[in-house]
């Protein structure tokens, strides 16, 4: 398992694939304050990294370009109140 950080800033330093990602409320409202054109490319990047999936923390509704982009490559996101 993976919290999502530098990763949203389009920085991969390790290797992610096949782990479940987690997004956190600082991390969507990082999102949140890019600009359309770069989330789609920093989310398309870690999709295209295989990843086992996505969970948002904290009861947390996913982006629709994020879903878009899950729904494409038939990634999992899921979320918890946790």
């Amino acid at each position: 398992m993976n919290i999502l950080g530098l990763e949203m800033s389009g920085y991969f330093d390790e290797d992610i694939n096949s782990q479940l990602q987690v997004l956190s409320p600082t991390g969507l409202k990082y999102v949140d304050s890019m600009p359309l054109a770069q989330r789609l490319e920093n989310f398309g990047e870690i999709f295209r990294r295989n990843i086992g999936g996505l969970v948002l923390s904290d009861d947390l509704s996913p982006p629709k370009e994020l879903l878009g982009l899950a729904q494409k490559r038939q990634m999992p996101v899921l979320s918890t109140p946790l």
